[in-house]
Parts: structure tokens; sequence; C-alpha cells
């Protein structure tokens, strides 16, 4: 016989309750009935026992036959328990009272039921059905709870639960979002300002509901708290879930939103979005939202933002010191902030703002808004919780929609505004109770302890504050004394005591231990090496050897400013050449450096030898070309001094710009030479022999259909002794390398023929596609004759017969994505489809585009370019308003740009008739030449995600904090 499981199962349980609650009847029938068959009890009793004890022995006995080979011989019936579930059982009888009561012993005991999850749990801000960036307490504004139940166990989910939480008062600040999905404050911030600055749940939450509706409806009581979701799944079969929690939602503070024209709050940018300030550690702001702006659509629709980028302000934490916990914007005499379109001309203004100014002894200039300029007027009745802020109002009538802050040493937490009648004492008060000290009655618990380490000779002071477990809400710093101080004299550990000074009874120890100093050995650098394009940074990693150095810090410091800067391992490409970064431990001991090579701002390989453009550098005897000139810096430029033999130029054939036709009959341009210049290495001769690399790009299209015909060539001809000849054979895509032709379809089109050697493959391209099987090589020697375009032989045989846009040869194999690079170059110039252009080819016509701040002297001139003068660091040129161009298929701009100015950069603003506005969130910046002739830009506006819909107007900055002037040739919007 097995040994008997301990315990009862579930089912046992069950049985054990029915039979005591028919014993209990029984009794209680009895003592109900008349005192006279008291004495009858007794046996009832005993029969009720009895018929207990043969229930229990007939549940032994049938688990002992269960337990035995094919069950005892017992019948199991199976039972499904918990909708899925299944045990089987054998049923077992027993009578009393002339009753039948049945239990069911099982074979097995219940199987371990799942624990139900939630994830994605999150409180949504919403007015009416619109889900919103930020809410106010206001009607029609409410939180909604959404999440994911498990899918594998929401079959046994029975209900969720949902509980809403509110913080105390005083958190001013909305917890960061950042701008990446895998941001999470309570990880990616330091502790310290965690603690400082957000709630902490639970302990500095209060439950406000607890319901099984999604719903937080009313949100009125909630102004200027943080409010959380916690969501529990509760299961069919009694077990409670695993919560879900959402982050905090803060609620916009405000009594009255009535007539409410401007809201500006610090507390609410967010330090760690890229949208909002540069990065989280230079906290210039970009853009500030218009709170007021936000109620009833989905996200602001104004926002403030500096009036050139040299403006822009920095966003402040107040400091621990403070008594509030708040955010503000740092203004100084040249930093500011501009929001236009407020609709506030003709209206009656009140305005409230809490303020501190930086100046002692005058009035510094809040607000400008026309005429009227707003004062930071110190009253002593407005001050705030004594720590220098104050509640500034006041009241006007405007006569302009323009508001413009700072260009004054001010501090700025919050700004509104209202037009028409508000009540100023009910806002007023709502303000000044608003910033509040966190948890101002809690009382010290205990003070943590802390370790630190220094190294001898090191200078250690003590800190005035440390971590204290505080009786209500979060830990915070509080002021403390000490026992002593560190001398840092030998090696040694120093144990102080410090004392909190509010509650003397309240003390904590600081472990300090001296280590001996340990020079560096080595500076290891990651990578030595790179290569940038102009506007570029890279980070160099740096790490000391040994790692127990006592001055972990690394000094860098670059060969050439001019070229590159580094900071903190940093490095900025500034300028074409070379610089050398040097990394030196702090303790000078030891150093190592870096090479960097910076190269062209624009996307060019580096190895370009050769570059013939139709639209440019083309010298004309009417309409026949005597020189086409070389766009590269190697001068390889190509003449006809023949004019019988001359290609002419024909205006106005891909995209709106010219090509040059060959008559098949006797056109072509020679070098003079057997070979393109190289300024730094080997001359390029197209096959001397198997080491000489080369690529070519050639922009054409045929017209002939018999005989071969060349694009450029450096052979004799097409015969079995050619060198290198490239073109058409009748019909066919052909070129030849060491006397081996190599033919494939071809067509009548506009096509980008790629050939390339890398030193052992010759392979063919027609259109970004390899042409499989066409890339034989032969064996012939290389052939001392000239290079031609449109002929070979020297340009005595072999004529095109047909119109070639562009030339590019690259003396390398170059790699697949530096091809593809090229390839999307002369594809978006010449090839794609154009949904908008401007060419200025009319006199004084400058087809809609003016002129904004720091240009000067817009205009139309000959040749059709648009030309300007740069006067400051922030100019710009606008479109028309209202281009209805659909820029959802419509992604690149190509830009043909003359920059007479030293700066690396310019950008692309925009508005769409979804997004009106003007702003950081709708520009692309891209590189360009410095001091250059008209160059090509390609510009991907897929890279900003607003670039969709329709474009409303389009606004070019041709040049970034810097003066000269500039010339656009064309600017043209393309698939």
């Amino acid at each position: 016989m097995k040994n008997r499981v301990k315990g009862f199962t579930l089912i046992e349980i069950i049985v054990a309750i029915g039979l005591i609650g028919i014993i209990s009847a029984g009794f209680l029938g009895v003592i109900s009935n008349n005192y006279q068959f008291l004495f009858d009890t007794k046996k009832i009793t005993e029969k009720a026992f009895l018929a207990q004890q043969d229930m229990e022995l007939g549940i032994e006995n049938a688990k002992e036959l269960i337990a035995s080979p094919s069950n005892g011989g017992l019948t199991m019936k199976t039972l499904s328990l918990f909708e899925g579930v299944s045990v089987s059982y054998y049923e077992l009888a027993n009578v009393y009272d002339g009753k039948t009561y049945y239990t069911y012993v099982s074979d097995q005991r219940l199987p371990s039921i799942a624990k139900l999850n939630i994830s994605g749990v999150s409180a949504i801000p919403r007015f009416d059905a619109i889900t919103t960036k930020y809410l106010y307490p206001v009607s029609n504004a409410n939180l909604k709870g959404t999440f994911t139940n498990d899918p594998a166990t929401i079959d046994d989910l029975m209900v969720n639960i949902y509980n809403w939480y509110v913080s105390k008062p005083g958190y001013n600040i909305p917890v960061p979002r950042g701008n990446s999905s895998t941001f999470f404050y309570m990880t990616d911030l330091p502790e310290a300002e965690v603690i400082d600055r957000y709630p902490i749940f639970p302990s500095d939450f209060y439950l406000i509901a607890s319901q099984t509706t999604a719903d937080l409806a009313d949100v009125s009581s909630y102004a200027g708290r943080q409010i959380i979701l916690t969501v529990t799944p509760a299961a069919k079969s009694g077990k409670i879930g695993n919560p879900g929690i959402s982050l905090p939602v803060h609620i916009n503070s405000l009594p009255e939103t009535t007539g409410l024209a401007l809201h500006l709050d610090a507390s609410y940018v967010d330090p760690y979005n890229s949208t909002e300030v540069l990065s989280s550690t230079n906290r210039s702001v970009i853009k500030w939202n218009d709170l007021a702006s936000n109620i009833g659509v989905a996200n602001p629709t104004r926002v403030a933002t500096a009036t050139s980028t040299s403006k822009r302000p920095l966003v402040v934490d107040t400091d621990i010191s403070n008594s509030f916990v708040a955010r503000y914007i740092e203004f100084n005499t040249s930093k500011d902030m501009r929001i236009d379109a407020q609709s506030t001309s003709g209206q009656s203004i009140s305005y409230f703002a809490i303020v501190r100014g930086r100046d002692v002894g005058r009035e510094e200039t809040l607000f400008v808004n026309g005429s009227y300029t707003a004062k930071v007027t110190e009253a002593p009745e407005n001050l705030i919780q004594a720590d220098g802020w104050y509640l500034v109002t006041g009241n006007y009538t405007s006569d302009n929609n323009i508001f413009t802050m700072g260009n004054d040493n001010i501090d700025l937490i919050e700004l509104v505004l209202y037009k028409g009648a508000v009540d100023v004492n009910v806002v007023s008060e709502h303000l000044k109770t608003k910033y509040l000290p966190l948890d101002s009655e809690a009382t010290i618990v205990s003070l943590y302890d802390q370790t630190d380490e220094i190294f001898v000779g090191d200078t250690y002071t003590l800190p005035s504050s440390v971590m204290a477990d505080m009786s209500e809400g979060a830990d915070k710093m509080v002021e403390v004394t000490w026992n002593g101080s560190i001398i840092a004299d030998s090696p040694k550990t120093v144990v102080l005591t410090g004392t909190a000074v509010t509650d003397t009874s309240k003390t904590m120890t600081l472990t300090v231990t001296i280590k001996p100093i340990i020079l560096a050995t080595a500076v290891n650098l990651s990578p030595t090496s790179i290569t940038m394009n102009i506007g570029d940074t890279q980070t160099i990693v740096g790490t000391l050897e040994p790692t127990n150095t006592h001055d972990l810090s690394i000094n860098w410091s670059s060969s050439n400013d001019s070229v590159a800067t580094v900071v903190d391992g940093v490095v900025t490409a500034h300028a074409n050449g070379n610089a050398t970064i040097t990394a030196t431990s702090g303790d000078g001991e030891a150093s190592s450096t870096c090479a960097v090579t910076v190269q062209s701002s624009y996307y060019w390989p580096s190895s370009m030898i050769l570059h013939l453009d139709a639209s440019l550098g083309t010298v004309l005897n009417s309409t026949s070309v005597t020189n086409w000139n070389d766009l590269s810096i190697e001068n390889n430029n190509f003449k006809q001094t023949i004019q019988s033999d001359r290609p002419v130029l024909v205006d106005g054939v891909l995209n709106g710009m010219p090509i040059i036709r060959f008559d098949g009959s006797n056109d072509f341009f020679t070098l003079g030479t057997n070979e393109l210049n190289v300024s730094s290495g080997s001359n390029e001769d197209f096959y001397l022999d198997s080491s000489n690399e080369f690529t070519v790009f050639v922009l054409t299209k045929s017209t002939s259909t018999s005989g071969n015909r060349t694009f450029i060539s450096k052979s004799g001809g097409w015969g079995g002794s050619a060198t290198y000849s490239f073109g058409v054979s009748g019909t066919d895509f052909a070129q030849v390398l060491r006397g081996t032709m190599n033919a494939s379809s071809g067509n009548a089109d506009f096509n980008i023929h790629v050939s390339t050697w890398d030193g052992g493959t010759h392979l063919y391209y027609v259109n970004g596609m390899e042409v499989d099987g066409h890339n034989d090589v032969g064996n012939k020697n290389n052939q001392s004759q000239f290079i031609v375009i449109g002929a070979a032989g020297g340009g005595n045989n072999f004529y095109y017969k047909g119109d070639i846009a562009e030339i590019l040869v690259f003396n390398d194999h170059l790699s697949d994505s530096d091809r593809e690079l090229v390839e999307n170059y002369l594809d978006k110039k010449w090839l794609a489809t154009v949904a908008n252009s401007w060419y200025f080819s009319t006199s004084n016509d400058t087809e809609g585009w003016t002129a904004g701040g720091n240009t000067t002297g817009l205009g139309q001139v000959s040749g059709g370019y648009l030309e300007g003068n740069i006067t400051g660091n922030d100019p710009y040129i606008v479109s028309s308003n209202s281009l209805g161009i659909n820029i959802s298929t419509n992604k690149n701009i190509v830009l043909r740009l003359k920059n007479s100015t030293a700066s690396t950069q310019a950008q692309v603003y925009y508005t769409t008739t979804s997004s009106t506005g003007w702003g950081e969130d709708k520009v692309v910046t891209f590189p360009i030449l410095p001091n250059s002739d008209y160059t090509d830009y390609i510009i991907d506006m897929s890279s900003s995600s607003l670039w969709t819909g329709s474009l409303k107007q389009l606004r070019i900055d041709p040049a970034v904090n810097s003066t000269g002037t500039f010339s656009i040739d064309f600017i043209r919007i393309v698939k």
C-alpha cells in the first residue's frame, strides 16, 4: 500500500464543509422543535458523526483503490472545473436519514492556476473624445486607462480593477517622457533627481477611486497634481493577478480657462526630448509649448521659439535648496523667446507671472507686446516662499499679436495671459499656493550612512546636506553638522558622524577611504583614426590603464582647431584637412592620439577626379560647346577646337536642364592626354595595369541603332586590342576592357551607366542593377590613346549619337554604398518626376520668394539666378504661401546653391496645411560646401516626420551662422 498523501484535497474540503452543514441543519431542527426532544439529540449527534465516519472511510478506501492499477476496478468519470481544468473522479454515495449524499474522490490534485498579467498600462488625457497631450481640469476633460491583458490567460479573466491615485501637492514638474520608446525616468535619471523632483509611488500618492470602469471621469479637483493608474486583473478562478502601473499624468494648474490666451509653464519643457531642447546636457530651449493652445485638440498648436538659434535660453531645474520644485527659463540680455499670432491686438489683457529678476535695484523686462513692456515688479506681498520668486501681475490694452519674453536678466517659471474679464484674485491666490514646499510637515526618521573614496593629497569638502528617510513622502536632503574633518595626508580610513541640524537625535556615519596615488601608464583610444564630413560629430572613447588610476579624467586637444575640435572626446569636423586628437591622462603621465581626416561636407566619395555636368561648366560659341570644364578639383577639362566637330547644348531637355547632343558624325571632346590628372597619387590611365582601379558614371540617351558608338574611351576603337571603350553597339549597351567586348540589351531612354574595375573584376550596372554575365576582361596591353568623350581612336572613329547629361569618374572601385549614393544623386537631379520647381529664368521675377530676417537685396539676376546678401546668423527666404504641393510622395528637394560664406550648414523649414506654424519640428539641416561655386544638393525631407500631406510654404536658410552672399540657380521638389 502506498503512503497516504497528507492533508485534504480541495474536493475533500468541500465535502467536509457540506457534511458540517448537514449536521448543523439537523441540530437546528431539533433545538427549534421542543425541549422535550432534547434527550433525542444525543442519538441524532451520534448518527450524524457515524454518517460522517462512514463517508470518510469510504473516501480513504476509494483513494487506495484509485492509486492501484486500473483504479482498483472503480469506474472513473470526468469533470471540468473552473472552465478548462479537467479531473478524473469516482462518485461516492452515502445515505443518512433517508437522504443520499455524494462526494467526489479525484485521482489527482488540482493543477496550479496561472496568475494573470497585464502590460502597457497608461493613463491617457482626453478632452471629449480627443486624446490630448496636456489636460486642464475643465468640463469634458477626463483620463482614460489603456492596457493589454495577457492573451495567454485572458480566457480566465473575470474583471479588471482600476485604482486611481493622486499625488500630494507641490510636485509641479511632469515626469519627463524623452523621445525614445525605451526612455523611463525612474531608471534613466539619477536617483537623486527622481527623488527630489517627482512623486514616488505609492508613498507620495493617495487612492481616489477604485472601480471596474477604465475612465476617471472628473479631474476637476486635481489641478497641479499628478495622477497614476494601476490596473489589476482578477481571474474567474478566484486569483488576483499582477497589477500594472502607468506613468504619472500631470494635470495643468489653472482655476480659470475662459479667455485664456497664453499659458507658458517651464516645468512642462522636457529636458530629455530633443525636439524641445538641444540635449539633456545642453538644455537650450528649441520650443516652449503654449499649453492654452492644447485645449480641445491633440497637441499644442502654438509654440514660443527664440528669434534666432543663438538666442535660445536654457531651461533649468530649481536648486535643491529652493523651497519648492519647478523648472524655469533662464534669460539674459542676449536670450529671448517669441510667440506669434496670439490674436490679442485690441484686447484687454490680464497677465500673471512667477518670475525673479537677477539685477538688484531695477525692474527687469518680463515681456514686450507691441508698445507695452511688462516689468518685473517685486512687491513684498507677492513674494513666493521667500526664495526671491515673485508673482507679478498687470493689465493693459494690447495693440499687437506678438509676445517676446526675455532680453533681460530674469528667470521665468510661468506666464499666464487672459483676454477680457478674469477674476484676478482667484488666479493670483491659486498661483501663490501652487508653489508649496513638499512634505512641509514631515519629520526625519533616520539619516542614511555614506561611503566615499579619495586619494592622498585630495581636498575633501564635507557635504552640507545628506539624504534622510522622512516620515511623509519621499526621501529628502537635510542639513547636517560634522564632528570633524577629512585630511588626506596618508592612506587610511576616516569615519565621521553627521548630526541633523533640525533634529540632533538623528545621526549618520560617513566613511571615507583615502587611497594611495596610482599614476596612469597608458591611454587607450577607440577608434584610433576616423574620417568625417564637415559638420559631423563622432565620439572617441578613452580608457586609462590601470583602471584604478587615481585621476580618471582625460584631457583632450586638437592639433588643428580650424579642421576639427574636440570636447570630452566628441570630435566636431569644421573644414577639409587633417587633425590629430590627443588624449592625455589627468595626471599627465600618459597620452595617445587619433588621426582625423575631414573631407568635403557634401556627400561625394573623396576619389572623384572628373565631373562633367551639361548644366554647369560649358563654354559656348552660340550653341556649340567649345569647352566642357571639369567641376572637380583636378581640372581635367575637355575641349573641341574645330567648329564643325563641336557638339551642341540643347536647353530644357531633362527637368528643365540642358544636355550636350552628339550628332554621330564627327562630334567629340578630347582631353589631349592619355591620362586623367590626379593631384594626389597616380594618374588615371583606364587600365595601365590591373591595380589601376576606376569607376565611371555616364547619364546618357543613345539615339543610334547601328554600329559601335562611344560615350567615353581610352583606346583606338572597339577592336580586339582596345584598352577601354564604353558606349553602345547597335541597340545594345556595350563596353570593352583589354580587348574583350561585353554587350547587353539596351533601350532608347536616358539611363545611368556605371562601369567599374576593382583590380580583378570588371562590373557593369544600368540604373542601379548589375548586368549579369557581361563583365569579361581580356588580356591585351594598354594602348597609348587620348581619353575622348563621344568618340574613340583619339577622335577619329566610332562617334556617339545621342545626349549626355553628366559624367563622373573616380580613381578607385567605389563601395556599393558610395556607388548607390552617386546613382541616387543622378536620379534625383535628372530623372525624378518634378512636383514643383523654381528656375528664376524671368527678369526681375523672384517667383514668389521673399527675403526674411538677416537677408537683404533679394532679386532675380541675369543668367537665371536668385541672389541675396546675408547680414546675420539666421538668414532665410520664404516661398509664396498656399503652395498646395503633395509631399506625401515627393520626398526630395534638389537645390543648386552658390555659397559665398564660410558656413558649412543650411536648413529647410516648411509648413503644411495640417501643421501651419513654423517650428523646429519641421526643419531639415544639411551640409554645404563653404565658399563654393554652384553645387547640387539632394535634400532628403523624409527624415522629418511631418513632411507629409499638402505643403503650404517653404523656407530656405541658405547659410547658418555666417555672413556673405548666396545665389540659387534652381529649387525642385521631386519624388
